[in-house]
């Protein structure tokens, strides 16, 4: 018989998948899924934090902000739901316009993840804090925030995260006008 909060686990990061490729239908209906098998809190509080990246795609950024709060209380006895809250609140920041509360929050989760032993979602908080720092014209500690995580990235192996970083750095020289 299966285990119902591993099919919830399982559903829910099909889902994050599809909203990380834009498919967000098909992320609606496998988080609908996911709820049906979840008895955990700690999986509950997953399950919002999956809903608030969909919401954040959306750019629903009050329902983004409610999900992430019901999260870190459904899960607050997980540091990891913590920090992935804190993760969740920087990206919120960041898309909304906020660089100042994005850099804060990011900072924030990425001690957390430091702290849990997780380097590649703690790089990640770097990358995104050189977002912020880029929007604000703030290039110098962009490729500052960048160049620490692409180091992170490498001792960690993670690859995927390095690409992406990768393409933040391009990006960010070619608005300066340096496409080579």
């Amino acid at each position: 018989r299966a285990n119902p909060e591993g099919v919830s686990a399982a559903l829910r990061g099909s889902a994050d998948q599809a909203v990380a490729t834009g498919e967000m239908l098909s992320a609606e209906a496998l988080y609908d899924q996911a709820e049906v098998q979840t008895t955990s809190a700690v999986e509950h509080a997953n399950r919002l934090l999956g809903w608030a990246n969909l919401a954040i795609a959306h750019g629903g950024w009050d329902r983004t902000h409610n999900l992430i709060n019901r999260a870190a209380r459904t899960g607050a006895e997980s540091d990891i739901i913590g920090a992935n809250c804190s993760r969740r609140k920087a990206d919120l920041a960041l898309r909304s316009g906020d660089p100042i509360s994005a850099i804060s929050h990011s900072n924030r989760a990425r001690m957390q993840f430091d702290a849990l032993g997780f380097p590649a979602a703690a790089a990640q908080c770097l990358r995104l804090s050189g977002d912020a720092e880029a929007m604000q014209g703030a290039n110098k500690n962009a490729f500052l925030m960048y160049r620490q995580a692409t180091k992170e990235q490498v001792q960690c192996g993670d690859l995927p995260g390095f690409r992406i970083t990768m393409r933040h750095v391009c990006a960010l020289l070619e608005s300066l006008g340096d496409t080579q």
